[in-house]
């Protein structure tokens, strides 16, 4: 499989368009915003496609069209001076409002069954839509999950409607499942620009844990065959917590082998690195997420292995629960909420790679946190909102120096 971490074409800079390596976006103190990847921006990134209108210089009324001076300007280049005077303008005076929620604790949607006390508790989050992913990941792990539900506001019956899911869904689990899952409801109060409360769904997902190793996991992936027992091996061997984050190889599966998934899962990682379907996750589109975890190294390993951290990596990882920073809540939507934190992280904690355990993600349509991003609203693409998540992450990144780090609470 294309497993190497810097594959896959150049970086992705600043509001989504595709640079070079070393190019730019790579330099200075700007970390570029993420996501898209090259094949979805077939325009260089989030522009309002082809070519720059020409821009007529002079007196446009008062002259005659023989005398006027054009330029042509490239649609890149135009794009990336109408943003930067945009984010300039805005860097300071723009708010990261988390709307107002409340946070439903069920006693019908904890597990009951006995917890190990070397147990790893996933931390997850999802919308309803994406259930059967999460049925899937309880499927793969017997150790304990920890997943909070967005419920939005303003749909009429939608907290019963998903409420009645979750029921029939921990009631299979509980039955049919070794994994121990615990699921918190999150129900906004009021409709809002209908962002993705993500690193908030993480917190209350992350303060709902019950061990004390917690391994922080999106909802689409699925763990290697005795993943637990594995982490909690290499958790003892390196002391997670004592300024050590358990990375877990993350791999990708393309649409056309998802019928390998339960084969490559259950078996060895020198299967997972013949099949042709997998890739290192997201190496095509965002090498830097993953990258540092050194995939070649990972299939080669007899043993645990340290790798240096860099910037916009975002690994899925093992700490000590009251060791790990707090997602920043003001990240909603798509790009950067993860980034953060790990970067956060970084201040406290050296990365070391699990040679054993791996997870797997079925390649997923967009989703819709996506589109709002790089889709098409209203017939164009919104290049304004890949800005702001630029801006919040500018200023994320400035606060976290002075701090040293984020505060807890």
């Amino acid at each position: 499989g294309n497993v190497g971490g810097g594959g896959g074409g150049g970086e992705v800079g600043e509001y989504g368009e595709e640079v070079e390596e070393g190019g730019e976006g790579e330099e200075g103190e700007e970390v570029g915003m993420y996501g898209a990847a090259p094949q979805d921006l077939p325009d260089g990134g989030p522009s309002f496609g082809g070519d720059a209108p020409k821009v007529l210089a002079g007196g446009f009324a008062k002259r005659k069209k023989a005398d006027m001076v054009v330029k042509k300007i490239p649609a890149k280049k135009l794009q990336r001076e109408i943003l930067d005077a945009f984010k300039q303008r805005f860097r300071n005076s723009l708010q990261f409002p988390t709307p107002d929620a409340r946070v439903v604790h069920l006693a019908s949607l904890q597990s009951k069954k006995a917890r190990d006390p070397e147990d790893i508790t996933i931390v997850t989050q999802c919308s309803i839509d994406r259930a059967e992913r999460l049925k899937a990941m309880c499927k793969s792990w017997d150790g304990a999950i920890s997943c909070a539900v967005h419920v939005p506001a303003g749909r009429d019956g939608g907290f019963e409607s998903i409420l009645k899911t979750l029921l029939g869904l921990h009631k299979y689990v509980e039955q049919e499942c070794a994994c121990k899952l615990d699921l918190q409801l999150r129900q906004e109060h009021v409709v809002g620009d209908g962002l993705y409360p993500i690193n908030a769904l993480r917190n209350v997902a992350l303060d709902a844990a019950r061990t004390e190793r917690v391994l922080l996991l999106d909802v689409d992936f699925e763990v290697s065959a005795g993943g637990n027992e594995s982490l909690k091996r290499s958790a003892r061997g390196v002391r997670a917590g004592a300024g050590v984050a358990l990375v877990v190889p993350a791999f990708e599966l393309s649409y056309g082998h998802l019928g390998r998934a339960a084969a490559l899962l259950s078996g060895p990682k020198s299967e997972l690195e013949k099949c042709e379907g997998i890739t290192g996750f997201h190496v095509g589109h965002f090498p830097r997420g993953h990258r540092a975890t050194k995939f070649q190294t990972f299939f080669r390993a007899s043993e645990d292995y340290e790798v240096e951290y860099e910037d916009c990596y975002e690994p899925y990882v093992v700490v000590e629960k009251a060791t790990a920073p707090r997602y920043d809540e003001r990240f909603r939507g798509y790009g950067l909420n993860k980034v953060s934190q790990i970067m956060a992280l970084s201040l406290t904690h050296k990365f070391v790679v699990s040679h054993e355990c791996f997870v797997v993600s079925p390649e997923m349509e967009k989703s819709e946190s996506w589109k709002k991003m790089y889709g098409k609203i209203g017939g164009v693409k919104d290049p304004l909102l890949a800005v702001k998540v630029q801006v919040l992450f500018d200023r994320f990144r400035s606060e976290t120096k002075v701090k040293g780090g984020l505060k807890k609470g």
